[in-house]
């Protein structure tokens, strides 16, 4: 019998996204499930989710809460070899129990831009493209 560890969502934080001023999830172990009216943010958070790698489901002009000048996406995952192991092949050494997925964006007057880090590392967002292939998959 061969088992293999499954790579988890261990949290998401969200800060200053779109209508939302700030939560925090942690998953439990098992079936984690979103319930609400119409209108109180579940496709929000999943919307989130994507465009934390690199996904267009949110226009990027409308990422940021309007009021604010940034905004935060972050996940964590528990730490898995397999994605170390790749990660460690594209230059990056991850060495805490934790991976640490982090999109910061920013409006200014002239343009808005996002910062992509994994952990502590900047990347680029073909490479969190590439990763999110590897951690996340959206079904609907």
């Amino acid at each position: 019998m061969v088992y293999r560890k499954i790579i988890v969502l261990k949290g998401l934080k969200l800060k200053n996204v779109a209508l939302i001023k700030i939560i925090e999830i942690n998953f439990e172990k098992g079936l984690n499930v979103f319930t609400g009216e119409s209108g109180s943010g579940k496709s929000l958070i999943l919307d989130s989710l994507n465009s934390l790698f690199g996904g267009t489901n949110i226009p990027i002009n409308h990422l940021i809460r309007p009021d604010k000048s940034e905004c935060l996406i972050e996940a964590t995952f528990n730490h898995s070899k397999k994605i170390s192991d790749w990660l460690s092949l594209q230059g990056y050494i991850i060495t805490s129990k934790d991976i640490v997925i982090t999109r910061k964006t920013y409006r200014s007057k002239e343009k808005i831009f996002s910062i992509f880090k994994v952990n502590q590392f900047k990347v680029n967002k073909k490479l969190i493209q590439l990763l999110g292939v590897k951690l996340i998959d959206f079904a609907g």
